[in-house]
């Protein structure tokens, strides 16, 4: 990844985190879930929410959701907040996610973001398709 694609996800990180301020932490994993239509389960002692990571393809959950607001997968360690997880994750391009899952942005997000995930996403299909494997290994 380019720092100019870096520095873009933290823009959009940082828009998207603006927008979510009114919201609680429990909310935001709420959002995230349901949009990216991630099965998970609440923990009863650290009450953190469980899932299947959308950063990387898994078959055991391992992307704990805290109450905190911070979330870390123990399989790819990727760590962050909702806004972190929702620009990392592989699923939904970051534009898509925010129209699907409502949110009002004030400011314009960067577009070369989301055509940067699509075209990264259509180049990993292309890939697999040529070496014609259904799925990912991992």
């Amino acid at each position: 990844m380019s720092k100019f694609e870096r520095s873009l996800e933290t823009e959009v990180a940082d828009t998207i985190r603006s927008s979510l301020v009114d919201i609680p932490v429990d909310g935001q994993w709420r959002i995230v879930t349901e949009t990216l239509r991630m099965p998970h389960r609440q923990r009863s002692i650290s009450k953190a929410y469980v899932s299947l990571c959308v950063v990387h393809n898994e078959k055991t959950p391992s992307l704990f959701m805290y109450p905190s607001g911070t979330c870390m997968c123990y399989g790819c360690q990727f760590g962050g907040d909702a806004p972190d997880l929702i620009v990392a994750q592989r699923h939904l391009p970051v534009d898509e996610f925010i129209q699907a899952a409502g949110l009002s942005i004030s400011s314009s997000l960067p577009s070369e973001l989301g055509e940067i995930q699509r075209q990264i996403k259509a180049e990993r299909e292309a890939l697999w398709h040529d070496l014609e494997i259904d799925e990912e290994p991992f």
